[in-house]
């Protein structure tokens, strides 16, 4: 699940970084998970419509309105209950906020396969 918010903020960041790399590493990084991978974008507000695009071409697109921080955390946290997971899925959470290297989703179902 990844949580995403349509506005760009005033963190400190690199000259290069922005949300729609942002994306596009998390999407490298599930299509190298080496299985499949559900990616869920949970959207705060609107998203611009090149992300908007490549998270509708990598998954499934949950758009809610005016959740702020808080707000977006529990409603990730409530949507494997309210759509009945099962209880073994491994459900990972992560924001807009990060660049992810191509094999971070690999290393981390290697990691939940060996727990």
């Amino acid at each position: 699940m990844y949580r995403s918010h349509g506005g760009e903020n005033a963190k400190d960041r690199p000259s290069f970084y922005s949300k729609l790399l942002a994306l596009a590493s998390l999407v490298r990084a599930a299509a190298e998970a080496g299985q499949p991978v559900e990616l869920v974008f949970l959207n705060d507000g609107p998203i611009p419509g090149d992300r908007l695009d490549l998270m509708r071409a990598a998954g499934e697109v949950v758009p809610r309105t005016r959740l702020g921080f808080r707000g977006s955390y529990r409603a990730g946290i409530a949507l494997p209950l309210e759509r009945g997971w099962p209880d073994e899925d491994l459900v990972w959470f992560g924001e807009d906020d990060y660049l992810y290297q191509a094999r971070a989703l690999r290393d981390l179902l290697a990691a939940s396969e060996a727990f």
